[in-house]
């Protein structure tokens, strides 16, 4: 009984094909691996259990000579479809990866104008000089009690610029999360 909403004429098997689809979608946007694997794997084992829906999806009668035959006859559609996949997954994944860049490149963005206001300026020279206080290493001492004047030299001249000088403390500050 079951096996009857399952044909291809059927409309609840194309709406369990579209839902499945969409959480594949959702669940690869959402970072979620294991879930969207298992979509995928749960959408191929319908196909491998309803071998009569293969000729609807494929144009041709699948059923009656078998996958391995179908795909061996049809090479060139495989290739293609194959190669479709790909080239649609490499656009996707290019498109993805640009909007990541763009949200960390907003984010890096954010945090520097926050750090370069004079109330932050003079906060990251306070953390600098109490963490000189308590460095053994005389060199590194000196760094952090020059990094300090430049922090509050740059907190009082030019707040919310990043001036050479400040280029290291900043780069300091963001290597350690963007805490010192």
């Amino acid at each position: 009984m079951v096996f009857e909403f399952l044909i291809s004429d059927s409309f609840l098997f194309w709406a369990l094909l579209a839902v499945q689809s969409t959480l594949i979608v959702w669940f690869v946007e959402s970072g979620n691996a294991v879930a969207s694997g298992t979509t995928l794997a749960t959408i191929a084992v319908t196909l491998l259990l309803f071998p009569e829906q293969w000729g609807e999806l494929a144009g041709t009668d699948v059923g009656a000579s078998g996958a391995g035959r179908w795909i061996f006859d049809n090479a060139g559609r495989v290739a293609t479809a194959v190669a479709c996949y790909f080239l649609i997954g490499l656009l996707w994944a290019t498109f993805r990866w640009w909007l990541y860049v763009n949200d960390a490149r907003e984010i890096y963005e954010q945090q520097k104008q926050q750090w370069l206001q004079p109330r932050s300026l003079v906060v990251s020279a306070k953390l600098l000089e109490s963490r000189a206080a308590y460095v053994r290493d005389e060199m590194l001492r000196a760094r952090y009690l020059h990094w300090a004047g430049v922090c509050r030299e740059a907190a009082s001249v030019n707040a919310g610029q990043l001036s050479p000088e400040l280029k290291p403390v900043w780069r300091e500050f963001v290597e350690n999360g963007y805490q010192f």
